[in-house]
């Protein structure tokens, strides 16, 4: 097994002893660019530092409360050496809890170290000695498992549904935002699909089920997988699962101008219109019909509507290859 790192090198800074204060511009902008690239996790950790506040010592604190939890706040065991050794996590056989996460990181390439990475982007004050920043660690690195246990994908709906779940289970702020932001974009995907139920689904069987979070991993791993689901009260996401694989990973608008491979600037299009429509006038509030009368140009500067000098730069042709197969 890999060894246990030496955390004496990280520094125990104020967000450990007080509660930080929320950030809330600080997540919007994180949020803005997790909409453009689903796949930059940074961004996710970015968030949900911006809007922990109080919540991982309040759940720090509710795992002191219990048998389970106390036992394992008291033995405070580093799950990422045990995760990440490939011998260590072969050892479990087929139908076990070990195996399924075994093969769901295998198939996506994942590792701890490699969300242990994403989060030091944003700070690296998770690494601290600290029972805080242990659980912090201890809901990071298990957060694939609970993947593998829940049922839910690596695509975008998988993603924020599992949030939602974890919402249920130990309520973080930044976790709510995300969820709802991400409901709020898959609505603008236009598709006939109950994308916010199954977000809304995953909170109730969250609440639902028995906390993992208080689990003694290394047992679970050995369980057989179904049993542990049944001893955990998982239930199926039959929301999530009820719509079709390829419409699930369907997140935004800018994300899937990213994928058309075109050298033009789609995405920074979008912000800029972001941009325009903070800065203009408040359009709702026009009488229109006499709006209809006024000169244009002059309407348009009284309303300080500014032309969308990234849009109208993109050659006309390319402004509705929108997705891989159009854009073949």
């Amino acid at each position: 097994m890999n060894q246990i790192p030496d955390r004496s090198q990280f520094a125990i800074d104020n967000s450990m002893l007080t509660p930080p204060k929320l950030q809330p511009l600080r997540a919007i902008r994180a949020f803005a660019k997790l909409v453009e690239d689903k796949e930059d996790t940074s961004q996710v950790f970015e968030i949900i530092q911006a809007l922990t506040g109080d919540s991982l010592r309040k759940n720090y604190y509710r795992m002191l409360r219990t048998s389970k939890g106390g036992v394992q706040a008291y033995a405070h065991i580093e799950l990422a050496p045990y995760f990440d050794d490939e011998a260590w996590l072969g050892q479990f056989g087929e139908g076990t809890v070990g195996a399924a996460y075994r093969a769901f990181r295998a198939e996506r390439d994942l590792t701890v170290e490699g969300l242990a990475m994403e989060a030091a982007k944003v700070s690296e004050s998770v690494e601290a000695p600290h029972p805080v920043a242990w659980l912090a660690r201890r809901l990071r690195d298990t957060h694939d498992l609970w993947h593998t246990l829940t049922g839910y994908g690596t695509d975008a709906l998988g993603e924020a549904s599992l949030l939602g779940f974890t919402y249920g289970q130990v309520p973080n702020g930044g976790v709510a935002f995300i969820a709802a932001g991400a409901a709020r974009e898959f609505r603008k995907t236009g598709q006939p699909y109950p994308y916010a139920r199954s977000i809304w689904e995953g909170y109730r069987l969250g609440k639902k089920a028995e906390r993992l979070i208080d689990e003694d991993y290394l047992k679970l791993l050995a369980e057989p997988l179904e049993s542990a689901r049944q001893r955990l009260k998982l239930t199926p996401p039959k929301t999530y699962l009820s719509i079709p694989a390829e419409y699930r990973n369907r997140f935004g608008a800018a994300r899937e101008f990213r994928k058309t491979g075109q050298p033009y600037p789609n995405v920074r299009s979008i912000w800029e219109g972001y941009q325009l429509g903070k800065k203009a006038e408040r359009l709702i509030d026009e009488d229109y019909l006499r709006l209809l009368a006024e000169p244009l140009e002059s309407a348009r500067q009284r309303l300080k509507l500014t032309p969308p000098r990234t849009y109208l730069s993109i050659p006309a042709e390319y402004r509705n290859r929108f997705g891989t197969a159009q854009a073949a």
